[in-house]
């Protein structure tokens, strides 16, 4: 009987200690979630804050100059000089919005890397001549080079690649000063999987550098070092976040070295599969001839006004003759009323009332004279992501342009079609 109460009481201190030690456990664990939460909230608070003001910025350049320009309306020059800054905003606050949709995209699992053939040169060179305009304006030496580059042809997804190196380069032009240089170099290594290309891609600047304690952070997301109103710079703290997220969903590295006031590299290591082909056809990369489209008319399918007279201007600027619908349906009762080869061409938005773009592009491909079924069809429409230029292709559509308007994607795409 004794050893059965001392063997109850060895038990109840054992189911005691263990309680106990089960609420210390839970207590930490709320403790940490509750930390977690604390710094989530925290990081989302600074976010927040830094992108209202990074936000409010450029769009009050827009508005104030936009009542400079009406202020000083006698005065061509003026008004030239206001335009082009609200354009330079513009183009800011439409860099930020993409960055944040990005960055979204991605942790929400919607980013898929595709495999395409691709030329290394080709694609690279289109890259670089945006990047040294914005080096040559801001007086900064631009170098741009390839060693051991043996095996130019792979699969990868360019548009992925491209976005990724544009924001390393963007970021070593936006912290170098005057006179200081930027160093692009593509290098082809040995690999030893049968069949692939190891590459590095090497950003090297001789710009301001990063602190010690900030490499550490340098990916997480809405990160800066200082913030746009210290450092005179834009930007909402996730480009270097993306492009990390994205090497790793291209199964690659990427590692940042950096000395304050020395200068800053980054190495993007990935490995791509290699074509069969040797390179490319030269007629492949033949640039298309300037067209006279004098006599050529186009479908104007838009339901926002300003967009429509937008898009309008810049057809007819083109000798084109343009008629307009403001939805889907409106479109379709166009093509059937009008005869065959009436319409030379339909700039179709997405997103409108009644009808949408997808719905009315099936309706007329499904129409029962294949001469007006087969007419071309471009999406234009600010529905910009992979899903729905997916999306647009498979309906039946030809081409797809994003919003804002690129006036010489636009331009390419009616010269194919029209």
């Amino acid at each position: 009987m004794k050893i059965l109460v001392s063997l109850l009481a060895v038990l109840s201190a054992i189911l005691i200690l263990g309680l106990i030690h089960m609420s210390r456990a839970l207590k930490k664990a709320r403790k940490e979630a509750s930390d977690a939460r604390d710094d989530a909230d925290a990081v989302q608070n600074k976010f927040l804050l830094n992108i209202s003001h990074d936000i409010r910025t450029p769009m009050n350049a827009v508005l104030g100059f936009a009542n400079m320009a009406r202020k000083y309306s006698d005065n061509p020059q003026k008004v030239i000089d206001c335009i082009d800054k609200i354009e330079l905003s513009g183009m800011h606050l439409l860099d930020l919005l993409n960055d944040i949709l990005d960055m979204s995209r991605i942790e929400s699992g919607l980013v898929k890397i595709e495999e395409l053939p691709v030329n290394f040169r080709l694609c690279s060179d289109e890259m670089v001549e945006i990047i040294r305009g914005n080096a040559e304006s801001k007086g900064i030496n631009f170098v741009y080079e390839f060693e051991n580059l043996v095996s130019e042809e792979v699969f990868a997804d360019p548009v992925r690649l491209n976005q990724v190196l544009l924001n390393i380069l963007s970021n070593a032009i936006k912290f170098t000063p005057e006179g200081g240089t930027v160093t692009y170099t593509i290098e082809q290594l040995g690999s030893n999987v049968p069949g692939y290309g190891s590459y590095k891609f090497i950003i090297k600047d001789t710009g301001v550098g990063i602190k010690k304690e900030f490499l550490n952070k340098i990916f997480d997301t809405f990160s800066r070092e200082r913030s746009s109103t210290q450092s005179g710079i834009q930007g909402a703290g996730v480009g270097m976040s993306i492009a990390k997220r994205l090497v790793d969903l291209m199964g690659g590295a990427i590692e940042v070295r950096s000395e304050v006031n020395v200068g800053t590299i980054v190495i993007v290591s990935l490995n791509f599969r290699l074509q069969s082909i040797a390179k490319y056809p030269e007629e492949l990369i033949e640039e298309l001839e300037d067209i006279d489209f004098a006599g050529k008319r186009v479908l104007l399918v838009e339901d926002n006004d300003l967009n429509r007279e937008i898009a309008r201007d810049f057809l007819e600027e083109k000798n084109l003759i343009v008629e307009e619908a403001v939805d889907g349906v409106e479109a379709v009762n166009l093509m059937r009323e009008k005869e065959a080869g009436y319409y030379d061409m339909i700039l179709m938005d997405i997103q409108m009332p009644n009808m949408n773009g997808y719905q009315a592009t099936e309706t007329i491909r499904s129409l029962p004279d294949r001469r007006k079924s087969s007419i071309p069809i471009a999406a234009m429409t600010a529905n910009a992501f992979e899903e729905d230029r997916q999306m647009a292709f498979a309906v039946g559509m030809n081409a797809f342009i994003s919003k804002p308007l690129n006036l010489d994607k636009l331009n390419d795409v009616l010269q194919k079609y029209c």
